[in-house]
């Protein structure tokens, strides 16, 4: 549709700078991607009459301003009419209780409201009345006729154009050139040995595309560039600033190479990567004419950094500024072609630029008839199509300087820019007071958000009074002797039965030299059998080993061996399933236990000693067996009670394989407290129809999931018939959120809980209580260290590392593993020094 009726001109291509935006813009018509501008304040009055006239001139004598867009055949083409009518737009806002703050709104609306391409000009003007003496001239453009340069070419013509009318002066002279001039050049440019030798600088320079330093979040990533932002603005302070000025003199270089070598070093330290693609802004204006010239010159270069962090500050400083020199050279080729050869596919990213910085410093020449000289004031129009966009503004000597992060939510949420910008602060002081520093040595964590991390987030410490596992469940048997302690099938056993036969068994583990970490290895499906075994290995003061019977026979055969289990507790009928070893054999339905007394043993234990060893499954290697001791899993428990409150009317089934911790709290919590245990039957874990039976029947109200297994119960159509459940504890796996409103709808009187913790440390370590509105969550995250636990996130170098940013997980604190049996060497490496304010010579695990 053409917009300008009776309009007849010649159509000229665009040039290449303008085809980059429109074919961008034409993917997304209802987003202002490219809408610039801003506003002068103007501290005088002025006529609007007159500003109305200034404007008209400066159209009619503006050829890129009178820009008529149109297309054939999907192909733009733009034509310059003589003759265009501009609409100068004003408010008077005097009357307002705050006139700047009314104008202010105006404005944003304006620079985030899109053009109507085919339908409209290109620009947007109106001036705002606030007072008698205070005006402001707001200006918003299409990108495809202005860049920012440009931009204050306009303010000074208008100024002066104003000027001249209120003292009744003859025009001043245009002195400028057209634009028409510069899309010929550039259409030569494009054909010309130049653009090829620029070409294969480009190539060159990209020959092996480096992966994004940045990624879209969860469920974004399509359409990143079309995803509204937001800009949070800050100040540097003049003296910060001037000292910056002041650093890179003194390497021979400008105030940008600093302010690109800040940047780099902030995300290449945060994302820990040594390279990135940042985009900064050039003028694209070769002639004297063109740097006088309204329109759309300047382009953006992608300038390839990669220096490591063993470089000084000042060094990089340095070699950011030859970098700079190298693509400036090969500016003119537009950033378009480039990213063509640097992913000729078109496979890789969607945007060549990981990040940009814009420097702009104004000389305030901008001045209205009698009013004091003034400088425009950039506006954000809401959408970043690089990850993150920095603009400093240097708007006046002697003031501080204004600098905006102008982000794509795709990227970013304004927490995260709030903690960029805190970052960058603190970096920049750093940096000031030593610029010969490597890169890896610079903090960049402020003070708060370091406590925060180290201190504040590992607020756990709790008291844990003294006792063990067995210690508690002997109170409980001699509290509510009658009640019944396990359920097995067909089988009830009471508190003081249960009490009784295992302090029989252990009393026969003592005569066996069965002591303080001496190892019991236990191979026993699931039965009464098995928790009188374990509880008489703990009151004995051993640890037992867990073995799985339906483990192949050689890994069996490692484990025992490996362990130098002094006794093997099993049953007659499993005995062929397992290895022979050195290990004195107790066959429960075999061994002469009526002579030994059904009191306790009384053996006295250190939180220290062992109380059981579980082997990693072998995944990474070697099965490793984690030591855990009785302190750990005492505190482990301890918390389990403080957080959940089981009461002696639960019942806990019990369904883990023992070979795996999660089996640690299955079997001891319940038995602790008064609850009740009820056991699967061997292999019951794996039927959903089965546990549903046995979750009704047996009125189960805390049941643990492996997530995936959760997901298939909560298909079954029995899982409904639940009713009786109050908590489901979920670890092992990753808990997808999309698993939650499927929970809720089928549980809806339940809980449900996301635990993480690894073999090498008494079974968890964290906590996470979802609600249903956690479903909105891109993941479910493993949450806070329970008591007596640190957690950190460091990166390679044992740092601590922002919030946000991806690092390795290292654990502290009570519930830590003693290490790896028969692994010195292993203990050493993945156990090491808390230097980050634990207990005294405490440990993490990496």
């Amino acid at each position: 549709m053409n917009a300008f009726p009776g309009t007849v001109t010649a159509r000229y291509p665009l040039s290449s700078v303008q085809r980059e935006i429109w074919f961008e813009q034409a993917l997304y018509p209802d987003a202002p991607l490219y809408n610039v501008g801003g506003y002068n304040r103007i501290d005088g009055a002025i006529d609007p009459a007159l500003f109305r006239q200034a404007i008209a001139h400066l159209v009619a004598e503006t050829d890129v301003l009178r820009l008529v867009l149109s297309e054939r055949d999907g192909v733009p083409f733009q034509s310059f009419p003589e003759m265009l009518a501009v609409d100068v737009g004003f408010r008077d806002l005097s009357a307002e209780a705050d006139p700047f703050g009314a104008a202010l709104a105006f404005m944003q609306e304006a620079i985030r409201r899109p053009f109507r391409l085919f339908d409209e000009p290109l620009f947007r003007y109106t001036l705002f009345r606030l007072s008698d003496t205070c005006h402001v001239w707001s200006h918003t453009y299409h990108h495809l006729v202005t860049d920012g340069w440009a931009s204050s070419l306009i303010t000074q013509r208008v100024a002066a154009l104003y000027t001249a009318l209120l003292r009744r002066e003859a025009m001043p002279a245009q002195s400028g050139g057209r634009y028409l001039d510069f899309i010929a050049g550039d259409i030569a440019y494009l054909n010309g040995p130049s653009c090829e030798q620029h070409r294969q600088f480009w190539r060159r320079r990209f020959a092996d595309l480096p992966e994004p330093l940045l990624s879209p979040r969860a469920g974004l990533a399509a359409h990143a560039e079309a995803v509204p932002g937001e800009a949070l603005t800050w100040h540097l302070p003049r003296a910060e600033c001037d000292r910056l000025e002041a650093l890179g003199r003194s390497r021979s270089v400008s105030l940008f190479p600093v302010l690109l070598a800040l940047l780099y070093t902030y995300f290449v330290r945060v994302r820990d990567r040594d390279e990135c693609v940042i985009g900064v802004p050039v003028l694209n204006r070769h002639t004297p004419a063109f740097k006088r010239t309204i329109g759309l010159f300047a382009g953006m270069v992608p300038v390839r950094l990669g220096f490591g962090r063993e470089i000084t500050f000042s060094g990089l400083v340095q070699a950011i500024a030859a970098a700079l020199r190298e693509s400036y050279r090969a500016q003119r080729l537009p950033v378009s072609d480039i990213k063509r050869l640097a992913d000729p596919g078109g496979a890789g990213r969607s945007r060549l630029f990981d990040l940009s910085l814009s420097f702009e410093k104004h000389d305030y020449a901008a001045r209205f008839g009698d009013a004091p000289p003034c400088g425009t004031t950039g506006l954000i129009n809401g959408y970043e199509q690089t990850p993150l966009a920095v603009f400093v503004r240097d708007y006046a000597a002697g003031r501080d300087v204004q600098i905006d992060f102008s982000y794509n939510l795709a990227y970013f949420d304004a927490g995260e820019i709030a903690r960029v910008r805190d970052r960058f602060r603190h970096l920049i002081g750093g940096v000031l007071a030593s610029p010969d520093t490597p890169l890896r040595s610079l903090d960049i964590l402020p003070p708060a958000e370091r406590r925060l991390l180290l201190e504040d987030w590992n607020a756990t410490a709790r008291p844990v009074p003294e006792g063990c596992i067995h210690e508690r469940f002997e109170a409980q048997a001699r509290h509510s002797p009658e009640a019944v302690a396990v359920v097995c099938g067909e089988e009830a056993v009471s508190y003081r039965e249960l009490d009784a036969r295992a302090n029989r068994l252990a009393h026969a583990l003592i005569a066996r030299r069965i002591g303080p970490d001496r190892l019991v290895a236990v191979a026993l499906e699931r039965s009464v059998g098995m928790i009188v075994a374990l509880l008489a290995v703990l009151k004995a003061g051993g640890a037992y080993v867990p073995l799985d019977p339906d483990y192949p026979p050689e890994r069996l055969a490692f484990m025992l061996k490996d362990s130098g289990a002094r006794v093997l507790i099993t049953e007659q009928r499993l005995r062929s399933r397992l290895p022979d070893g050195e290990a004195e054999t107790l066959c429960l339905d075999a061994a002469a236990l009526a002579g030994f007394p059904e009191t306790g043993p009384g053996r006295l234990v250190a939180p220290g000693d062992l109380a059981y060893v579980i082997y990693t499954s072998g995944s990474t290697g070697t099965p490793k067996g984690a030591m855990n001791t009785h302190g750990a899993i005492f505190n482990r428990l301890l918390w389990m009670q403080d957080a959940f409150a089981l009461r002696h009317d639960d019942h806990v089934l019990q369904k883990t394989p023992s070979s795996f911790d999660v089996s640690v709290w299955e079997f001891f919590w319940p038995l602790m407290y008064g609850a009740r245990l009820v056991f699967a039957r061997p292999g019951g874990h794996r039927d959903n129809a089965y546990l549903a039976d046995l979750i009704v029947r047996e009125r189960i109200t805390t049941i643990h999931f492996v997530p995936p297994m959760l997901q298939a119960f909560l298909d079954t159509a029995e899982a409904r018939r639940c009713t009786s459940l109050r908590r489901v504890i979920c670890s092992g796996q990753e808990l997808p959120a999309s698993v939650l409103p499927r929970f809720f709808d089928v549980l809806p009187g339940c809980e449900i809980h996301n635990l993480y913790g690894p073999t090498e440390a008494a079974v968890d370590v964290t906590w996470f209580p979802c609600t249903r509105e956690d479903a909105a969550l891109g993941g479910i995250p493993i949450g806070r260290p329970i008591a007596n636990t640190r957690l950190y996130v460091l990166d390679p170098h044992g740092e601590p590392v922002p919030v946000g940013v991806a690092g390795e997980l290292y654990i502290g604190g009570a519930g830590l593993a003693r290490g790896y049996l028969n692994r010195p060497e292993l203990t050493a490496e993945k156990f090491v020094p808390d230097r980050f304010g634990g207990a005294p010579g405490g440990r993490l695990y990496r």
